[in-house]
């Protein structure tokens, strides 16, 4: 055979090889028998429509692949065959608007992304339909201000968020819709001076934070506006002297405290005077008094500063 005429039969042999690829029609099964997966496969690798499906025969979810991986729109399924989530996928990432459903297909989240991280606009909703949360996401983390709200549609909260993590001032409300607390968070932490209310408005207790921890001085007060309360914390416990009022706001006794134990001395007081006293060491009464006399002449009162 000539030389050339033997290039020219090789050379369309190779042509045409490259276009005669491999394809096939898979299906798979479950160990019941019931389809579990069927789609093309093309030189070893998913392409073009698939559907999988629950062991009870239930489509589980729908879509086409491209060299293996999912591409184009596709549709999730709960197995009470109602939509569980659809969107677009790009070389297998998730991309472009997506929307999630409850079992009972009321709308769960939906917003956007880009090569599978949340980006953009996004909102979230509770099962009854009203917004929980909205607010905006870049390279998946929130950014910018953020609302949340409970299921009657009354405002949560709100704050704005740096990097995933709340900053800056944030206002917490009561379901009922009145101020529930206020504050600053740095970097995600409750940091600073914060007051927290009842539900009727009043305020329920004010002090600082530090990493999450209340430290330095703090009041608490009763819904009726009287003292409840203060005293001293040490990184989230209570630490030294503290008071306690009763309804007229007066102090009807005071007690030292360590680790949110009690630690030292506590005082009672009736009429602004010591009536009775106690010892005690990490939580336990190790020593009693029934009368100021006995009580001054066994302790050196300026321990009690």
């Amino acid at each position: 055979m000539p030389v050339k005429k033997l290039f020219c039969i090789s050379f369309c042999f190779l042509f045409l090889s490259s276009f005669c690829q491999e394809k096939t029609y898979h299906k798979a099964y479950h160990e019941n028998g019931i389809m579990k997966e069927e789609g093309w496969i093309e030189n070893n690798q998913k392409s073009e429509y698939w559907k999988f499906y629950f062991p009870t025969g239930v489509l589980k979810k729908s879509g086409a692949f491209s060299n293996d991986k999912e591409t184009g729109y596709w549709h999730f399924y709960y197995e009470n065959k109602n939509p569980e989530k659809e969107g677009f996928f790009e070389n297998g990432k998730q991309t472009k608007y997506w929307k999630y459903y409850y079992k009972n297909k009321t709308l769960l989240k939906e917003g956007t992304y880009s090569k599978g991280i949340p980006v953009k606009y996004w909102k979230f909703y509770h099962s009854n339909g009203v917004v929980e949360k909205e607010g905006f996401f870049e390279g998946g983390k929130k950014t910018n201000y953020w609302s949340y709200h409970y299921e009657n549609k009354q405002l949560k909260e709100g704050g704005e968020y740096g990097k995933g993590r709340k900053v800056k001032y944030w206002n917490h409300y009561h379901k009922s819709g009145t101020l529930q607390k206020k504050g600053l968070y740095i970097k995600g932490d409750v940091s600073g001076y914060w007051k927290f209310y009842h539900d009727n408005g009043n305020l329920q207790k004010e002090g600082r934070f530090k990493n999450n921890k209340e430290t330095n001085y703090w009041y608490f007060y009763r819904a009726n506006r009287s003292k409840e309360k203060e005293g001293h914390f040490s990184n989230g416990k209570q630490d030294k002297w503290w008071l306690y009022y009763d309804d007229m706001g007066h102090v009807n006794h005071k007690c030292q405290l360590k680790n949110n134990q009690k630690n030292g001395y506590c005082l009672m007081y009736e009429m602004k005077k010591i009536v009775k006293a106690s010892k005690y060491h990490k939580g336990k009464k190790i020593k009693e008094w029934t009368d100021l006399k006995s009580f001054k002449k066994e302790n050196n009162l300026l321990n009690l500063r």
